[in-house]
């Protein structure tokens, strides 16, 4: 049975043995139906083959991402290395140099080395004691009520003169007065919600209890008697909502609700009206109970 096939020149569906197209009568050439399969063959190939490209090309994109990813991660590792080495030299080298000044002093000349080394010492006490005076001068202007601060500042002192017991008193002093306004401060703000969170308890009551959660946020009125009343009408359309006022709850836990409204008459002319209802606190259901 012969296949089929589309049509080289209209596309419509047709015998591979024709020699001529039954829709639009083009003439075919013995073999077109092999030739237009070869011909999508090809065409499936090409697709085929561009796709594998675009993939292979999306794979290689990826791999250079990842790698530049990996070299600017390498790149800040090595500078931060370079960072810390050369904080350590700029520490550690000064120290070394004098260590080894003072071995060879040692080494050549004893009585030298320690003259060299007591100018060395005084130097050290009097560079401490210029900056404790800078601390003292300084935190003596500092508020006691900035525990923060004098904290810093005493800890400071306390690392120049460790044995200061006045230094430590200070410290525990203030960790002590910190820690007393971090939990007066916290306990301020438990205060600052649960008040917040009775005032909205209480606003929500007093809401209700006015009856406005049975009215709507749009216009004020009461969607059930509006509905109501502009159903009872002969000309809907022209109804305008005025005003909608509700009693506060009674005992018998309803509200009574009046609205006014305007809408057309039968003559044509816009007139005034007043509704009245009855409405449920616990459900805001309603009851029509006049209408003017």
């Amino acid at each position: 049975m012969a296949s089929l096939e589309n049509c080289p020149t209209c596309g419509n569906a047709t015998s591979e043995n024709a020699s001529v197209c039954p829709a639009c009568g083009e003439p075919l050439e013995k073999g077109w139906a092999d030739i237009i399969r070869n011909e999508r063959h090809l065409a499936e190939e090409e697709e085929i083959r561009l796709e594998e490209e675009r993939l292979e090309r999306l794979h290689w994109e990826k791999q250079l991402e990842v790698d530049r990813a990996k070299k600017a991660k390498f790149r800040k590792w090595k500078i931060g290395l370079s960072f810390i080495v050369g904080i350590y030299l700029l520490i550690m080298v000064p120290t070394w140099y004098e260590n080894y000044t003072m071995e060879q002093l040692k080494e050549n000349d004893p009585e030298e080395n320690e003259r060299v080394m007591n100018e060395i010492q005084a130097k050290k006490e009097a560079e401490t004691k210029a900056a404790i005076e800078k601390l003292e001068a300084e935190v003596a202007t500092v508020p006691t009520t900035d525990h923060d601060r004098n904290l810093t500042l005493y800890r400071r002192l306390k690392l120049l003169d460790p044995d200061s017991t006045r230094y430590a008193e200070k410290i525990t002093f203030y960790e002590a007065r910190r820690n007393e306004s971090i939990a007066a401060e916290e306990q301020a703000e438990r205060e600052l919600e649960r008040r917040e969170r009775e005032a909205e308890v209480f606003a929500e009551a007093e809401r209700k209890r006015k009856g406005f959660h049975c009215l709507s946020g749009w216009d004020g009125s009461h969607r059930g008697v509006k509905q109501t009343i502009e159903d009872r009408m002969r000309d809907p359309d022209s109804f305008e909502h005025i005003e909608t006022r509700i009693t506060p709850v009674n005992e018998s836990g309803t509200h009574t609700l009046s609205m006014q409204y305007r809408a057309r008459n039968g003559f044509g002319g816009m007139t005034n009206g007043i509704a009245t209802a009855t409405i449920q606190n616990s459900s805001c259901d309603y009851s029509i109970t006049s209408i003017e």
